[in-house]
C-alpha cells in the first residue's frame, strides 16, 4: 500500500511540474528590410512545441501582428530556452545578438528566456538589446559564498513594484 501511495503521489506531482505554456516571441523589423523568405526563429524550444528539430532555421515561420512586429505563439513546457530571430529562412540571415542581451553574458550570441507561466514578450528589435525606446539590464547575483540557497532566487525592485515572487533569476 505504502508504494502505491507514493506511485500515485510522484505521479500526482509531476503532473503539476510539467506545464505547459503559451509563450509568444516578437521581433520588431522596423529597421530591417524583410526578406522574401518571411521571419523567422530557431530555438532549443522547437522540438518541445512540435517541430521536426531544434535550431531548424526555417521551420517556425513568424507572422506579420502589426507594424514591422512578427511573431509566433508557440506552447513549450517550462524551462529556459535559447532562440535567435532569422530574417529569412536560413544560417546567415540570423541576428547578432548584443553582449548584454546574450545567454550568461558570455559571447554565446543566442537570446534567452525563463518559461514558468505564459508569456507574451515585449517585441525586441532585430539585433538589438531591448524593445524599442527601453534599455537592455542585466543583473547578475554571485551566491557563490552562500551555505544553502533556496531556488530559484528572485530580485526586486522598483522596476516591478518590488514584488519578490515575480522576477526569477536564471542560472545560465
Amino acid at each position: 500500500m505504502r508504494f502505491t501511495l507514493s506511485l500515485l503521489l510522484c505521479l500526482v506531482i509531476s503532473s503539476f511540474q510539467a506545464q505547459n505554456r503559451s509563450v509568444t516571441f516578437q521581433v520588431d523589423l522596423s529597421s530591417q528590410s524583410v526578406s522574401n523568405n518571411g521571419i523567422h526563429i530557431a530555438g532549443n524550444f522547437q522540438d518541445e512545441a512540435g517541430y521536426p528539430n531544434d535550431w531548424d532555421p526555417g521551420a517556425t515561420q513568424m507572422s506579420l501582428s502589426s507594424n514591422s512586429i512578427y511573431q509566433v505563439t508557440v506552447t513549450i513546457p517550462d524551462g529556459i530556452y535559447q532562440f535567435k530571430f532569422i530574417n529569412g529562412s536560413n544560417w546567415g540571415n540570423e541576428e547578432t545578438v548584443p553582449a548584454i542581451s546574450q545567454v550568461g553574458y558570455n559571447n554565446n550570441n543566442n537570446r534567452w528566456v525563463v518559461i514558468n507561466k505564459d508569456t507574451i514578450l515585449a517585441p525586441i528589435s532585430f539585433g538589438g538589446s531591448a524593445p524599442s525606446a527601453m534599455k537592455a539590464v542585466h543583473f547578475i547575483a554571485d551566491l557563490s559564498q552562500q551555505a544553502s540557497i533556496n531556488t530559484p532566487v528572485h530580485i526586486a525592485g522598483n522596476f516591478q513594484s518590488w514584488n519578490p515572487a515575480t522576477s526569477a533569476m536564471a542560472e545560465l
